[in-house]
Formats: C-alpha cells, structure tokens, sequence
C-alpha cells in the first residue's frame, strides 16, 4: 500500500520549511510572508526563515512559496487566474514544496489566512482577542485547496470591525475598514451611501423637477 506523502513544517518546535517570496514581490506578499511566519512562531514556537528570491538565494528543500511565480516551477501554470478572480486562492502541495498563491495579492494574502485558520486553528475574534492554540508540531498531508469569496463585498459595518488587521485576517473588505494596501487593500466605489444629491445636484434639477 502507498502511503500519503506528507509534509512536516514543524516537528517539536524545529523548522523544516523555509518562507519564500518572489523576487518581485509587492508589499501585500511581504505583509503576508511576516504574516505567517509570525503566527507559525506563535503558535508552534518555531520561526521559518524568510527568504526572497530577490536575494538569489538557492533553491531550500522544503520551502512555503508564497505568491505568484516565486521560482520557475509548472506548479503556477496548473492555476487558472480567472477562476480565483480578484480575491480567491490556491493552497497546494507540489513536489516538496507548499504554494499559496492568488490571482492577485489580496487573494495571496487570504491564502495565508486561511492556511493559518485550517491548519493551525488560529481565529481572530475581535482586534484584541485571538485564539492561538499551542502545538509542537505542524505535519500536513497533501493539500489542494482553491477558493474564492462567495460574495464579492464583505463587511460587519461596526466600529471595532473597521480596524485593519482584523479585516483582513478575517478576508473582510469594506469601503469603511482601515486597511492598508500593505495588508491588501479594500474595495472603493463612490461615496458609499447619502449620494442622491452628488448624482443628481438640486441646484441643477430641483426647479424642473421639484
């Protein structure tokens, strides 16, 4: 019988794989590279290393590649950009390898997110109460996730909901949150709400249309 192959990030608080971005990586994948070495780290208490492509660092044995086309590799031509869209992801076991990697860099960085949720049970409830539960060890087996959000506008629209990083851990993405594009931007349209009188002035109609 052939066994599953399996992937060990973190065998009892040690390391196995190192966090690598593209050599043209944007600040959103940057974000999102700390990101997950950071909650790796809080809850494991092992660090991956990070490691640009930038740097022409050498291909490491067991690298999480995140974004898109870190290293030449045909993984990336298995992803259908169309159908991730603007905001959904691909979370993939290849070779020795874990890519997570979006459409765009929003869709990356959500990736990243839900890797940590799936994998390692991390929640954010609140900006200042998370749940991060304590492990030695992370080992995964093959993983072929790809998602994208049901719905295209995402808000909770309350004060403490606008803050930054919880939107965006939690892949919330209203026009009111306090997201920077660093942690992968929000959408935009005109004026949100109270618009009848910038689309159509009073001065200009009222005294034909009263």
């Amino acid at each position: 019988m052939n066994q599953e192959k399996s992937y060990t990030i973190v065998q009892d608080g040690i390391c196995f794989f190192d966090i690598v971005t593209a050599a043209h990586a944007d600040e959103t994948e940057r974000h999102a590279a700390n990101e997950l070495r950071k909650f790796i780290y809080q809850c494991t208490g092992a660090s991956p290393r990070i490691f640009s492509a930038l740097t022409r660092c050498p291909e490491q044995a067991h690298e999480i590649r995140v974004g898109r086309n870190v290293r030449p590799s045909a993984f990336y031509d298995t992803i259908n950009n169309k159908i991730l869209g603007n905001e959904g992801f691909a979370i993939k076991t290849h070779g020795d390898h874990l890519y997570i990697t979006g459409a765009t860099s929003r869709g990356t960085i959500y990736g990243v997110y839900t890797f940590l949720e799936r994998f390692l049970g991390c929640r954010w409830f609140t900006p200042k109460v998370s749940r991060m539960p304590k492990r030695r060890s992370l080992v995964l087996s093959c993983v072929d996730i790809v998602e994208k959000p049901a719905f295209e506008y995402r808000d909770a629209y309350w004060g403490c909901a606008f803050e930054g990083n919880f939107c965006a851990r939690n892949k919330l993405n209203g026009t009111k949150a306090l997201i920077a594009e660093e942690m992968g931007g929000k959408m935009h349209f005109y004026n949100f709400h109270h618009s009848f009188n910038d689309l159509v002035p009073p001065e200009l109609y009222f005294s034909d249309h009263p």
